[in-house]
């Protein structure tokens, strides 16, 4: 009989885990941007300035922002898929397994009722 190769699936949890934290990560980064501005928000003032530095601060932060929240909603797809290809692995083990399982009965049960050399009469002449 052949044997059963297991893939083993722990590491694709870890991964998933990883990839989940690490999308939060990234979205702490946009957050703690935009909390930083709004806290900040008034204080270069209203001169020539002032104005130059929010024409070009503000922009960058919001697509700052917009990019950490894109890459937070990717990260969180491929933890997703990464999960259901574990899911999947797991399922095929167990599928596998019990397949093996009905077989090596089968096998068994048939080697049970089948009679054996020694114990088979011969035939009269």
């Amino acid at each position: 009989m052949s044997e059963l190769i297991v893939k083993e699936s722990d590491g694709l949890h870890k991964a998933a885990t990883t990839i989940r934290e690490l999308a939060a990560h990234i979205d702490n980064i946009g957050k703690s941007l935009l909390a930083a501005r709004e806290a900040n928000n008034g204080v270069e003032g209203n001169d020539d300035t002032g104005n130059a530095f929010r024409e070009q601060f503000d922009p960058g932060a919001k697509d700052l922002h917009s990019a950490t929240t894109a890459h937070k909603q990717g990260l969180l797809s491929t933890a997703a898929n990464v999960n259901s290809m574990r899911i999947y692995l797991d399922t095929a083990e167990d599928a596998a397994k019990q397949a093996a399982q009905k077989l090596n009965s089968a096998g068994h049960a048939a080697e049970a009722n089948t009679p054996s050399s020694h114990s088979a009469s011969k035939p009269k002449r």
